[in-house]
């Protein structure tokens, strides 16, 4: 698990959303305001602003498709 996992897992915990390596294809079903908190989380913490065009929800909806999203935007 690299950092990038380590930290989303992180974020996603404190918004009370349990994730793990093992269910990194599980769908997370966040809901509107969960989703708005985590994207701010990842902004905040890894210095970045996402581009609109990557803000989707409904392409976002597992661990993996996040790190997928932090790899894309070159983080």
């Amino acid at each position: 698990m690299d950092d990038k996992q380590k930290r989303l897992i992180q974020i996603f915990l404190e918004e009370g959303i349990y994730v793990t390596p093992s269910n990194l294809y599980e769908p997370l079903n966040l809901d509107s305001l969960q989703y708005v908190k985590i994207i701010i989380d990842l902004e905040e913490y890894f210095g970045i602003e996402i581009d609109d065009k990557y803000l989707y929800q409904e392409e976002l909806k597992t661990l993996n498709d996040y790190v997928n999203l932090l790899n894309k935007i070159g983080e």
